[in-house]
């Protein structure tokens, strides 16, 4: 399936600089938008309640400068906070002055510091989309179902598997939110392709790297794993790995050890393979965190079954919003 349409995802992190007080919070706001080229106006509104309801237009900021290479920052400054919690929200204006916002970050209250004065929105981030062609699943996650539902693109049945998730702000809309056990989905991995694809999200690691527990922390799996025909991706303490099993039971793999994530940030990720060159690929950001180039299965294709795909599993890892499969 073909789209017409540039996907940019926007991440954000506001600092806010208190006028009594030294320590700085951070903050991210991440949200999606369409064909940047149609953006005329960037704003900034803050409120008193959670929904923005009342919310003011901060006109004190500048249009956001590139200082690196895919890294912006804007000043604003004199906003006066009067109340605990406040809600903060970046917008972008179109042409036809309609308004695309980011999600809604919350300053939480604090009666023993006084009111801060929001100041600096800096290290903008322009993070390309996964690729729209070739695409053979897509769930934007912004609903998760009671029992099922169809996926976005595929119109593939997406099953929840035993407790409710909670749907919480994501990316853009809502995601999946893992707050407990299990609060994972499934869907069938016929859609997934054998010989080559990639599975792209966005992740929220609710866990630092090298947490000491002995979990391991999936960002999806199969039904079976570590035997033939299965796949999967996972954090394990401060490592990330992914496995992919041929018919055979042979395993082909890459993995990151020692890596470094922070915890309340989204993150777009993005796991590859190519059976006819023995390729695998784990990147972040659009970054490549790791890579490997095992002997070529395309002659011991897995043969998926009746299995599903499993976005999490039973020790949470996070979020997840976005999960978008494709054929290449």
């Amino acid at each position: 399936m073909k789209k017409n349409i540039r996907l940019f995802f926007f991440c954000i992190s506001i600092i806010l600089a208190h006028s009594a007080w030294a320590d700085i919070e951070t903050m991210h706001l991440s949200w999606t938008i369409s064909d940047s080229s149609d953006i005329t106006q960037y704003k900034l509104y803050y409120s008193s309640s959670a929904d923005m309801a009342g919310k003011i237009w901060h006109t004190e900021c500048s249009n956001p400068t590139e200082e690196t290479s895919g890294s912006f920052s804007m000043t604003c400054t004199n906003i006066d906070i009067n109340s605990f919690p406040a809600y903060i929200q970046v917008a972008a204006v179109l042409n036809d002055l309609t308004e695309i916002t980011s999600n809604i970050q919350t300053i939480p209250e604090d009666p023993t510091k006084s009111p801060p004065r929001l100041s600096t929105v800096k290290d903008f981030r322009i993070i390309s989309s996964p690729p729209t062609d070739g695409t053979v699943f897509y769930w934007n996650m912004d609903k998760l179902p009671a029992t099922t539902m169809l996926s976005d693109v595929g119109n593939i049945t997406i099953t929840k598997h035993q407790n409710d998730g909670t749907s919480s702000p994501g990316v853009t809309g809502n995601c999946l939110q893992q707050t407990g056990t299990w609060q994972t989905y499934r869907f069938p991995m016929s859609v997934v392709p054998a010989d080559q694809g990639t599975i792209t999200f966005w992740a929220r690691h609710d866990y630092p790297p090298d947490i000491g527990d002995s979990n391991t922390r999936y960002f999806f799996r199969s039904t079976n794993i570590d035997s033939a025909n299965t796949i999967k991706a996972y954090t394990y303490k401060n490592n990330i790995y992914f496995y992919i099993y041929d018919n055979t039971g042979t395993l082909h793999r890459t993995y990151k050890v020692a890596d470094t994530w922070n915890t309340g940030t989204w993150y777009q990720y993005s796991f590859s393979w190519d059976a006819a060159t023995g390729s695998m690929t784990i990147k972040r950001d659009g970054v490549v965190l790791s890579e490997a180039s095992t002997p070529p299965w395309d002659s011991a294709l897995p043969m998926w079954g009746s299995q599903d795909l499993y976005i999490g599993y039973l020790e949470p890892l996070g979020s997840f919003d976005e999960f978008n499969i494709t054929n290449n």
